[in-house]
């Protein structure tokens, strides 16, 4: 080889090291956005290296799935022009895996690259599902609406199940019949499958195809969130604890604290008269002795009385009455809380995040 030649040689080299490096620092969305470009100046080749660029393995990090999706797409339909029919079919077909929706325009798309995609359509069997726009309804008089798509002929069942591990008992089964490639909605009542109001809380709506003849089945799943619209509920009140009852029974020592007053007040009507009496007064000593034994009688009434029945009636009639009250307090507000949950209505959200 020339001087001349290995410079040349070397100058191509150099070309070559500087556009990979150049398009290894575009984003996948760059990436795919001159891809594009190329294949729309029908510069295929260099189209289609840029386009496995997105779809490559070591792409799947950074490439959303969209962009790998409509990289195969795209990738299908430039081998479709370079007649390399295996090569379409197989990239269409990973397209529609990934998103049964996806059709091809025919004002962007040549005839042949869409006979080629509805070949592939009827070599996969696929399910898609779209969430509805975020929904309010009146649950069993009026109904939300998923958008679903399957590649072939089907029938579509889908179940709605709280992701934190509800029972089937939650399911609501919903069945529809898609044709392939038209789109059908699935439509539900807000109402389980026993015809309750579907308790509030975050699901995983999970759409199952099968195909009309058999042999094949795929599906599908989107989270929502399902919210009650309702006016304000009251709070019922909790039971009365003990230390805001009233004491219903006296304890074992009060008896013995009746007969130790009564005792008290004996002594005490003894006593006083001899310690403050004068004798220019004089004292009544039938007075005293009946004054100290009535307090003493009194004693020993309370410690017998109070030692056979320590139960304190009013008080327990007072808690009684209390409690009753109490209840009939609860009692009017489930009913009030009733009445308003009686008209309540979802609100159904697309959840963020994938679903489980």
């Amino acid at each position: 080889m020339t001087r001349a030649g290995r410079w040349c040689f070397v100058v191509m080299l150099l070309l070559v090291s500087g556009s990979r490096a150049v398009m290894a620092q575009r984003s996948p969305a760059e990436t795919m956005q001159r891809a594009v470009i190329l294949y729309e100046e029908l510069q295929l080749e260099r189209a289609i290296v840029l386009l496995r660029q997105v779809v490559s393995t070591s792409a799947a990090g950074q490439a959303s799935p969209e962009q790998r999706t409509q990289a195969h797409k795209y990738l299908g339909a430039a081998y479709a022009l370079l007649r390399q029919r295996d090569s379409a079919l197989v990239h269409f077909a990973t397209a529609l895996d990934r998103d049964p929706f996806l059709d091809l325009d025919a004002r962007t798309f040549t005839e042949g690259e869409r006979r080629l995609f509805l070949e592939s359509r009827r070599s996969v069997f696929a399910v898609g599902a779209r969430a509805p726009a975020d929904t309010v309804i009146t649950p069993g008089a009026e109904q939300v609406s998923w958008t679903v798509v399957t590649t072939q002929p089907a029938t579509v069942q889908a179940s709605l199940r709280p992701v934190d591990g509800g029972t089937d008992a939650a399911l609501t089964i919903l069945t529809t019949s898609a044709n392939g490639a038209e789109l059908a909605d699935m439509r539900w009542n807000g109402l389980t499958a026993s015809g309750a109001v579907v308790p509030a809380g975050r699901y995983t709506m999970r759409f199952v195809a099968s195909r009309v003849g058999g042999g094949a089945t795929d599906s599908a799943s989107l989270a929502v969130d399902i919210r009650y619209q309702h006016a304000s509920l009251e709070d019922s009140l909790p039971a009365l604890r003990a230390d805001e009852l009233l004491p219903e029974r006296r304890p074992p020592s009060a008896s013995r604290t009746q007969l130790v007053r009564g005792m008290g007040l004996a002594v005490a009507a003894l006593a006083i008269p001899s310690l403050l009496g004068s004798k220019g007064l004089g004292t009544n000593g039938t007075h005293t002795a009946v004054m100290a034994g009535g307090s003493a009688a009194a004693g020993v009434a309370g410690f017998v009385l109070w030692g056979r029945s320590r139960v304190i009636a009013p008080n327990v009639a007072a808690n009684a009455r209390r409690r009753r009250e109490r209840a009939a307090h609860n009692t009017a507000v489930a009913r009030r809380n009733a009445e308003r949950l009686a008209g309540v209505r979802l609100a159904i959200v697309a959840a963020q995040g994938a679903a489980q």
